[in-house]
Order: C-alpha cells, then structure tokens, then sequence
C-alpha cells in the first residue's frame, strides 16, 4: 500500500518534470516568436514613417488646392 503511494506521487512527479519540459519549450519558442513579431512591427513602423514623410507634401498640396476650390466657390 506504501509502495503503491510512493510509486503513484514517483509517477505523478515524473509527469510534473515532463510537463515543465515541455513548457520551458514553448516559452522558449514564444520568446523567439516575440521577437520576430518585434522585428516586423519595427520595420512596419519604418514604412509607415517613410510613407508619412513621403506623402505629407503631396497631401499638403491637395489641401491647398481644395481650400483655393471652396474659396472659388464661394
């Protein structure tokens, strides 16, 4: 009956060590998912301030000539 205890909290520690392998695995592979998740929003980020600085003069011009156009229509 003792045996049979011991044998059953053994197994049930085993399990315990498997499962803690498994996850430090996967925080192992959430962490290198984090950072390539960072990696892209870094680079989309970089786009979008490289578009904004693109496209600021040109929608400043648009702005111009839609306010020239509602003063003409007035």
């Amino acid at each position: 009956m003792i045996k049979d205890k011991f044998k059953a909290a053994l197994d049930e520690v085993q399990e315990f060590r498997s499962q803690l392998k498994d996850l430090q695995a996967a925080v192992h592979g959430l962490q290198g998912a984090i950072n390539e998740a960072k990696g892209f929003a870094d680079a989309v980020s970089k786009d979008i301030a490289k578009w904004q600085f693109k496209a600021r003069p040109r929608l400043d011009r648009i702005q111009e000539i839609v306010n020239r156009l509602n003063k003409a229509t007035k």
